[in-house]
């Protein structure tokens, strides 16, 4: 039920939600609360015709088409998989292949690496702490790396077959998680090479200062024993980029990894199996936040209000619609880039009530992340400051002098498509 408000009521309670979320001198409402105070004056607006029941309704809504999706399932296998040292020994199978003469290699195949790991377990923070060290005792600060480990998760978590953000864009554009991710999958792979490039350049340009040491512990692992332990992590990978191809449902994947890892490591399938249902917990929360968020944003627009928006921005022709909405979608992230997925939920309702097509989103998503890790308030920037031993300004500085030139990217990629 849409209840009809004044026009210029219906745009409130959005800028509301907006300002609160931005916040002022370093002081931000939790989104969670801004999207609850937004609802409520939502429902002042319409002088208490929209019944308790409709919005309930739309609020379940919201928590519902997040909560149950097959993203929670990808997380906990590529979580589980790290726990395990599979992602690990793969990373030690690479620097012993290179050596020291090639070495300087390694920062660029461990940033792409960095890239899948984040796309398979669908958030950053946890893998830029778990890889971000090995990188850091190679290269120590390195700017181009920096940004790089940034540039790769970003474009990650917000086209993952495991993550908030691609439950969000899907639920929003009414369509299946897969359908998203698979149209996304070659661009995300084109965005970890320009990472990837760049860290090599970053590393190829300091290489003197590189420290290309392999520990004992490598040199005595034979390469026979490191592919076996990266095995059920190998698997992943293969799997997730041939399902399409074999049409496997996706589900079928992170269960033929778990059978392989459950294999491998030949422990007591018990604990394992354990482990795998308690790395989710990180996500789980994460998708309750999102759902929740998602929950006020639907009672929001039973007083029209993203139509009316959609309305003004529809006469603009697409192709500017999306440019623009990615430029925005980058600046929203640099203040509000805590997180993304909130930040879809509040943008993605006006462009595809403007008419714009759902397989724009993907792009728009590549600006809200590259925004966002120029974030102070984002855990990866957080995330980046510890591994690389500097306070968040410092990265945030760093990786701002990037972005807006790397903005372009998925500028050009959303104008070859669409």
């Amino acid at each position: 039920m849409t209840v009809n408000v004044n026009p210029i009521l219906q745009v409130i309670p959005f800028i509301l939600l907006l300002g609160l979320m931005i916040g002022y001198k370093n002081k931000r409402a939790h989104p969670v609360l801004a999207g609850f105070i937004a609802a409520f004056l939502a429902w002042i607006f319409t002088g208490g015709k929209l019944s308790l029941q409709d919005m309930g309704s739309a609020f379940y809504t919201g928590v519902n088409g997040i909560m149950f999706s097959s993203v929670m399932i990808f997380a906990a296998t590529a979580l589980y998989l790290s726990e395990i040292g599979s992602v690990k020994a793969f990373v030690d199978l690479v620097r012993k292949a290179l050596g020291v003469r090639y070495g300087w290699i390694v920062p660029g195949v461990l940033v792409f690496l960095l890239g899948v790991v984040v796309y398979l377990a669908g958030h950053g923070a946890a893998n830029i702490l778990a890889i971000g060290p090995m990188i850091y005792s190679i290269t120590g600060w390195i700017p181009e790396i920096v940004v790089a480990i940034g540039v790769a998760a970003c474009s990650s978590w917000t086209t993952s077959p495991a993550s908030a953000e691609t439950g969000m864009t899907a639920k929003l554009a009414n369509i299946s998680p897969e359908q998203y991710y698979l149209l996304m999958r070659p661009f995300t792979v084109i965005m970890w090479l320009v990472a990837t490039a760049l860290a090599l350049y970053g590393s190829y340009k300091r290489r003197d200062k590189l420290d290309l040491r392999i520990s004992p512990e490598i040199e005595k692992t034979s390469y026979s024993e490191l592919l076996k332990k990266s095995l059920p992590f190998l698997t992943f990978i293969i799997l997730v980029f041939l399902a399409p191809v074999f049409k496997l449902h996706s589900v079928i994947v992170p269960l033929i990894t778990l059978l392989v890892a459950f294999l491998q490591t030949r422990k007591d399938i018990n604990t394992n199996i354990q482990r795998w249902v308690e790395a989710n917990r990180p996500l789980l929360t994460y998708l309750f936040y999102a759902g929740t968020f998602l929950g006020f944003i639907n009672v929001i627009d039973l007083i029209g209000t993203f139509k009316t928006i959609a309305g003004v921005v529809a006469h603009v022709p697409p192709q500017v619609i999306t440019v623009t909405a990615i430029i925005i979608g980058y600046i929203v992230g640099t203040v509000a880039g805590a997180y993304t997925a909130m930040t879809m939920a509040l943008i993605h309702p006006i462009l595809l009530g403007a008419g714009i097509p759902w397989q724009a989103l993907g792009f728009v998503n590549y600006g809200i992340g590259l925004g966002a890790i120029t974030c102070p308030a984002q855990v990866s920037v957080s995330a980046l400051g510890i591994v690389f031993k500097t306070d968040i300004p410092g990265i945030v500085r760093n990786n701002g002098r990037y972005t807006p030139f790397l903005l372009i990217i998925p500028i050009i990629m959303s104008l070859i498509v669409l």
